[in-house]
């Protein structure tokens, strides 16, 4: 009777191990899933003809770029679009600046804008924020609730990262890589196009 107790107890003591490998062999796995590495680029960036430094970081051969530091370069261009933060919703909300004439004033700067970055990769979490931004027609939502349902963001280092080609698209200004200088183009005058 006891010889059939231990085995039985061992099973259970077995399983029970089995149990929680799995359970940290799926945590690790998610874990792994919702980063990455956001290798630094050095590439120059000009905006409408003027280089502007930027922290810019290639993720999967897309280039991404601080949604603050974007927001700042295109202040007063046709393309201005404004970044408010909610803490209570953990939301973003952008939203095209009032075009109206020669210059369209839209974002407010709240500090640490266009700094350069250290040169060094970082690990690039992917952003589980709401971001909303209202467009004609409806409202564009990257996220809701935690869950991805357009286009990537990724936070690095408590910023929210986006792909430019993703904001040239919402806010229709064009996007082009001059690969001879090793440099990134955007000409806000001119209407996105696909790559």
């Amino acid at each position: 009777m006891k010889r059939i107790s231990n085995k039985r107890q061992s099973k259970k003591m077995l399983a029970l191990v089995l149990t929680f490998v799995m359970i940290f062999m799926v945590a690790i796995s998610v874990s792994a899933a919702e980063t990455t590495i956001a290798k630094y680029t050095s590439s120059a960036v000009m905006v409408n003809g003027t280089n502007v430094s930027f922290e810019a970081y290639n993720i999967g051969g897309n280039n991404y770029f601080k949604l603050r530091d974007l927001a700042m370069a295109l202040n007063g261009t046709e393309a201005s679009f404004s970044v408010d933060w909610f803490e209570d919703s953990n939301s973003i909300l952008i939203e095209r600046g009032d075009y109206t004439g020669d210059v369209c004033e839209a974002y407010v700067p709240v500090g640490g804008e266009l700094q350069k970055g250290d040169g060094t990769d970082k690990t690039a979490y992917v952003s589980t924020q709401n971001v909303e931004a209202p467009m004609d027609g409806g409202v564009c939502r990257w996220y809701e609730n935690g869950e991805v349902i357009g286009w990537a963001a990724y936070n690095i280092n408590g910023n929210n990262y986006f792909k430019l080609r993703d904001i040239a698209e919402l806010f229709e200004f064009e996007v082009d890589w001059d690969s001879t200088n090793n440099c990134v183009i955007i000409d806000t005058t001119k209407p996105y196009t696909e790559d």
